[in-house]
C-alpha cells in the first residue's frame, strides 16, 4: 500500500477531512459526522486488519446520564514477525443527555461478519437506532484516538 496512511496518523487525518467538510466541533452535526467516518472507512491504512464500530446508547464506561453515538475505525497491529502486537483506535463520539427520546434506541454493531464496509453501512442505516443522528439534539463531539494491548 504505497498510498496508505500510517495509523499514527490517521485520527489526525480524520479530523481534517471532518474540518474540510465544513463539521463544526462547537455546533456538530452527527449526520455530517456519520458521512465523513463513512468516507474515512475507505481510506487505505498501513494496519494488518481494520474494523469499524458503532454504538448507539448509554455506556456503563462513560457517564450514564449520557446517551453517546460512537463511530470507531480500530487498527489491528502486528509485530515484525507479524503476530499481534497492540490495537490502535480512533473513535467519533457524540454525547447529549440521555433523554427519554434518545434511550429508547440501543444498538451496537461491528463490521464483523460484514462481506464489506458497505454491507455495513447499509444494515446499519437500517437500524431503528440510526435515527437519533437526525435529531435536533445538542450534541458535544470529541475524537478520541488510543492504543491498547502493546505488548511491546
Amino acid at each position: 500500500m504505497n498510498n496508505a496512511l500510517d495509523v499514527s496518523q490517521a485520527g489526525n487525518r480524520f479530523k481534517q477531512l471532518l474540518i474540510e467538510s465544513g463539521f463544526d466541533f462547537t455546533h456538530p452535526d452527527a449526520s455530517l459526522g456519520w458521512k465523513v467516518f463513512k468516507h474515512f472507512a475507505n481510506e487505505p491504512v498501513n494496519c494488518a486488519d481494520d474494523s469499524l464500530h458503532c454504538l448507539f446508547g448509554r455506556s456503563a464506561q462513560t457517564d450514564i446520564e449520557k446517551y453517546n453515538i460512537v463511530f470507531s475505525r480500530q487498527f489491528e497491529i502486528n509485530d515484525e514477525e507479524k503476530f499481534y502486537d497492540h490495537l490502535e483506535v480512533v473513535r467519533l463520539i457524540f454525547s447529549a443527555d440521555a433523554t427519554d427520546t434518545l434511550i429508547q434506541y440501543h444498538a451496537s454493531l461491528s463490521t464483523i461478519g460484514f462481506r464489506s464496509f458497505e454491507a455495513f453501512f447499509t444494515a446499519l442505516e437500517n437500524l431503528p437506532a440510526f435515527q437519533v443522528i437526525a435529531t435536533a439534539t445538542a450534541w458535544q463531539c470529541e475524537i478520541k484516538t488510543w492504543r491498547t494491548g502493546a505488548n511491546t
